[in-house]
């Protein structure tokens, strides 16, 4: 990557977690890649970001981790669908977690089954 420009759909975010008055160094700047956000890690930072915003209850979040899990387990996600999932997902009106799974397949490019 050049200096001080990113790539077509690439993104640069910088995470600033205490406020420091002395000058700031760009020096311990890491990346964090499609596999670590797709990884457990990666997901189970998510997940407690939903917890701690009220998105989703623990029991939903339990649902959708293993819901995840299998799916990673039969297919090889990208970051993009699961992001779309996970974006339709949480703006459901669905009343059960499950029904909001059902209802969003398709971003994971899988059938849902209509009643």
């Amino acid at each position: 990557m050049a200096r001080n420009n990113t790539r077509v759909n690439q993104a640069l975010i910088l995470v600033i977690n205490e406020i420091n008055p002395e000058s700031q160094s760009l020096e311990n700047i890491f990346t964090i890649d499609e596999s670590y956000l797709l990884s457990k890690q990666g997901l189970e930072s998510l997940f407690n970001l939903f917890s701690e915003n009220g998105i989703l209850a623990a029991d939903e979040i339990g649902i959708l981790n293993d819901f995840i899990s299998l799916f990673s387990k039969v297919s090889e996600p990208q970051l993009r669908s699961i992001l779309q999932f996970l974006v339709h997902l949480i703006n459901d009106e669905s009343p059960s977690v499950i029904d909001k799974i059902q209802k969003n397949l398709p971003y994971l490019n899988l059938l849902k089954i209509q009643n």
